[in-house]
């Protein structure tokens, strides 16, 4: 796999993790997609030695930050449906 497999990978789960703010308490969702993503990050290193599982979960973290009205350093707008 490449990087760019590996940023798709994250984006997916970024979506999905802010597609379910209004679904679950903030405490609940982050649970799980921890528990996903830490278990993603072991696999994917035993494909590849080289995968960071740290730099995986700081790309992750930054998306969530920047995109997730919930999330406490949010810095966007939220825009009405």
């Amino acid at each position: 796999m490449t990087k760019k497999d590996y940023i798709l990978i994250a984006e997916a789960l970024i979506d999905s993790y802010i597609a379910t703010y209004d679904l679950y308490e903030s405490k609940q969702r982050s649970d799980g997609v921890f528990h996903v993503i830490s278990r993603l990050s072991a696999s994917l290193y035993k494909d590849n030695p080289r995968f960071s599982g740290e730099r995986f979960m700081a790309y992750f973290n930054k998306g969530i930050a920047t995109r997730d009205p919930l999330h406490k350093s949010y810095k966007g707008r939220i825009v009405a449906k």
